[in-house]
């Protein structure tokens, strides 16, 4: 169910597509003036409009708004309102909040003034809580963009994890290209990349994984249980190689690795 909201009125709508370049003439745009200068200087969605939305993976809903002029700050709390388990604004935003968000997550969509695909941005990081509205799993990027699918999206643009300045970190671009993971086409397929039985960690998503390590010695995440946040039933492997039975009974006692800070968000 797609849904476009303007000036507080919410419409059910059959695809985003005709709304998603609205916000160039409506003056949302990225704007250098409030930016950083290191991030003005890597940010590569300047002029672009911005238009933003909220998508719950788990109920296939979406809500998009074009934007109403140049302030859009606050915007993504306002989408969520009317639904069930949400916080209001600007609660949701808080680190206090009691429901947040709830299972819907935010993103951006950049609308390219030169008529390119332009670019989505999902707000990512490995840090906040899970009611935040932000993905916090590369598992979670992925569900959003199988989501967003068929939304009329272009399925070319580009899919970006946004830090909560509106720029993507530059280890997580490289990771991306690493693992093509570069448009919402290849994220949207990406799922299995990170489901259970895979060697990618749903998480952080480095290659971390192996059949009898229960957790990503990157991050430090226990992958089952942010396959089960996604409604993903781990795979089960009986099979332990030869002389690892020593070291899996170890590993059985160990509560938690200390994470790395090469993935934090």
């Amino acid at each position: 169910m797609y849904f476009v909201q303007t000036y507080g009125h919410r419409t059910s709508v059959p695809s985003l597509a005709t709304f998603l370049r609205r916000s160039l003439t409506q003056g949302a745009r990225m704007n250098a003036t409030i930016m950083q200068a290191h991030d003005v200087a890597e940010c590569r969605w300047l002029g672009y409009g911005i238009g933003k939305g909220v998508t719950d993976p788990n109920a296939g809903i979406t809500v998009f708004s074009p934007g109403s002029g140049p302030e859009t700050q606050g915007l993504h709390g306002e989408l969520i309102q009317g639904f069930p388990f949400v916080d209001p604004t600007p609660l949701c935003y808080e680190d206090t909040h009691v429901f947040g968000f709830g299972t819907f997550l935010r993103w951006v969509y950049f609308a390219d003034p030169q008529g390119g695909p332009g670019v989505l941005g999902v707000d990512f990081s490995l840090t906040e809580r899970q009611t935040a509205g932000v993905a916090t799993s590369m598992l979670a990027v992925a569900r959003c963009a199988a989501a967003l699918a068929g939304s009329g999206i272009p399925p070319d643009a580009e899919l970006v994890l946004l830090n909560w300045r509106m720029c993507e970190p530059v280890r997580l671009t490289a990771l991306r290209h690493t693992e093509q993971l570069i448009t919402l086409r290849d994220w949207a397929r990406a799922v299995p990349h990170f489901a259970s039985g895979g060697t990618h960690c749903p998480r952080c998503g480095l290659h971390t994984l192996h059949a009898w390590v229960p957790f990503c010695n990157q991050c430090g995440c226990r992958p089952a249980l942010v396959w089960k946040r996604n409604g993903i039933a781990p795979h089960i492997n009986k099979e332990v190689p030869h002389g690892m039975e020593e070291r899996l009974a170890g590993l059985r006692r160990i509560t938690r690795p200390v994470p790395s800070t090469a993935c934090a968000a």
